[in-house]
């Protein structure tokens, strides 16, 4: 694929897409995701993920990433009765869905 294409492909997809390196850290996020959370275009990148969840789920989700960070493979998060919440900029929650995919 042209690597011009990808910003582009990027930013048409009708999801939020966030991307997040090793240590938890926003590293790319579509306009979607932006308008999703409540921040100014870009304006996640450079925050941790953990601002995108409620204050309650955040160690829980700290632990999950240190170990999908040992194994990454392509799979949803959640699942069964687990509902997943998201938080936006301004505090208020919302269920979300979530799929990891690792990028090489």
């Amino acid at each position: 694929m042209d690597a011009h294409l990808f910003p582009q492909l990027f930013e048409s997809v009708p999801d939020a897409l966030v991307v997040v390196d090793q240590n938890g850290v926003i590293v790319l996020a579509n306009q979607q995701a932006s308008r999703l959370f409540g921040y100014l275009p870009q304006g996640l990148i450079g925050q941790p993920i953990v601002a995108l969840i409620p204050p309650e789920a955040r160690e829980r989700h700290r632990a999950h990433r240190t170990g999908y960070m040992t194994s990454p493979r392509v799979r949803p998060m959640g699942g069964g009765a687990m509902a997943l919440v998201g938080q936006r900029r301004d505090g208020t929650q919302f269920p979300v869905e979530i799929a990891l995919s690792p990028l090489p």
